[in-house]
This record gives C-alpha cells, structure tokens and sequence, in this order.
C-alpha cells in the first residue's frame, strides 16, 4: 500500500478483524471452498509517510486469516501496477501456499477471468473492493461479481450464494470532485442518481457523504438483501466529518451471525477508536436508534 494516513490503518485493521471471524466459522467446513480476491492488493504492506511503522496491508491480512482457515482456503491477488508485483510476491512469500495466483491488471478487466476460472459457483468466496481512487472501480465489476451466483439452501433455507463484498466507498474524495469528471463518479455508482442525492442534501442542509451511501446501497439492493449490507461509516473527530464508508455485503444466512459478531467489537471498541481521533458509526443501528449526534458515539 505504501504511504497511507491513519484513517487506512483503521481500514486495515476493521478488515482484518472481520476476515478472521469470517475464518473462524469456514475453519471447519469441508464441502466449500473458501476464497478472498484482492483486486487492489498494492505491495502488500503499509507504512506512515515517516517510515517509523510499517503494518499488514490487504494483501498480507487477506493471506494470512485465509492460511488458518482450512485446507479448503486460498487467495487470488491483484495489483494493477506491474513495478509492485516483486515487491506484493517477496512481502506474502511466507504464504504461498495459499496464494492461487499475483495477476497485475486492471481489477475492471481481470474480475470477470477471476470468476469463471476460479470461483466455483458453491464457494464462499469475498471480494476486497479497495480501489486507490473511485476512479479505479466500476460499478459494472460489482455487478459481473453479483451475477457469479446461484440458488442453493443453508439448513434449509432457500438463498441466492453471491459473493462477499468489502467495498471501500471513499465520500471523501468523491465529493471533492464532484463537479470534475462526473462521468467517473456515475461509472463507480452505476447511476447518475448520486448527483440529485448530492445537490438535495445540499439544498436542505443534510449529510452529503449519507446520501451518497444510500444510493450506493440502493444499486447493491438490485443484487444483495438490505440486512445483508453493513455500512460502517469512519469518521474523523478533528473535522466532525465522514472519510469514508467500509461496506459489509453478503446474501449467505451465515453472513448475518458474522455480521453481528463483528458490530459487537465494534461497539466494545468506541473508546479505543475515539482515543486515536475516530468514531465509527453503524448506519443500521443509527437508523434504529434515530441516533443524530456524533456525540452518542462515545
């Protein structure tokens, strides 16, 4: 990943935290694969722009919670830029083994391949959407991934098995350019619907990052039940404003007990967050709770 600011560290460590929930409850199954796709798996490492710390990146966490989640378990990496591939290959080396493939191409164009030659319909397989840019995510890749799918049942309950998703929604950077290349903004939402979100909260005052999360999770609805998105908004308390949106998405039954395993620590971790100068807020239990200060986050 190379030089990245705080807010990526807590990126990192909310995915980390989750894949190992996730491979806590796949360590034991032996009728399914399980697989994590990291499209934008950069060098595999992380370090502050100081170089005095240096912490797993997507590719190394991917790698490391696939090894200790059965004999079922492997990973496919991809990073765009082919001067980091030696550096992504030496940095996961001590993984190998579960390490399928290293691609470096566009994650837009290779998705597709990644699907049809090496996930298996049945798998349960997620997907890390953790572009650099919004620019570098279509939403038309979200939906090729959606479309890898079949009907299938969990003690008996009838369900559509899609793919995970963990997407990085970065409202941040959008809104920075709102008004420059729109056309890029529309291809990541797969709707030009984000500007009249965008222009109406404007117009009566109201969150502008929240409106574009909620037409984000209209456009996964088409694929993914409402209760199988979990929106985590990360928030900065130096600027009282949202970064970005780390997004939980998954059709499988099994996903809501990991779900709310993972919003547990969540919740136990407010303190810890807030001490570094975040606040995390659960879009879900917000809405629950009609929860409008960032002051009820503590």
């Amino acid at each position: 990943m190379g030089e990245v600011g705080k807010h990526t560290q807590m990126k990192h460590r909310l995915l980390g935290v989750y894949l190992s929930i996730c491979a806590r409850n796949v360590r034991s199954q032996k009728s399914h694969d399980f697989i994590v796709v990291d499209l934008y798996a950069n060098d595999g490492v992380s370090y502050w722009p100081s170089g005095d710390e240096l912490w797993e990146g997507s590719a190394q966490i991917a790698a490391k919670w696939v090894s200790r989640a059965g004999e079922r378990a492997f990973c496919i990496l991809n990073e765009k830029d082919e001067t980091l591939i030696d550096k992504l290959k030496e940095n996961t080396k001590k993984y190998n083994k579960v390490i399928k493939e290293i691609f470096s191409e566009d994650a837009n164009t290779i998705c597709q391949d990644i699907l049809d030659e090496y996930i298996p319909l049945d798998a349960h397989s997620i997907f890390i959407l953790d572009p650099y840019k919004h620019t570098e995510l279509k939403f038309s890749t979200i939906k090729s991934i959606a479309n890898h799918c079949k009907e299938d049942q969990y003690h008996g309950v009838p369900f559509i098995r899609r793919p995970e998703l963990i997407i990085n929604l970065p409202t941040f950077t959008i809104l920075k350019s709102k008004t420059q290349n729109q056309q890029f903004i529309t291809d990541f939402f797969g709707t030009d619907e984000w500007i009249k979100a965008v222009k109406k909260a404007e117009k009566n005052k109201t969150s502008q990052p929240e409106a574009l999360m909620k037409v984000y999770k209209t456009q996964l609805q088409r694929f993914y039940p409402a209760d199988g998105i979990v929106p985590i908004e990360i928030r900065t308390l130096e600027y009282n404003a949202p970064i970005y949106y780390l997004v939980f998405v998954a059709t499988h039954p099994l996903a809501k007990k990991i779900h709310s395993t993972f919003e547990d620590w969540i919740r136990k971790k407010r303190g810890e967050f807030r001490k570094e100068g975040f606040a995390l807020k659960l879009i879900a239990e917000a809405k629950r709770k009609q929860i409008k200060s960032l002051d009820d986050w503590a």
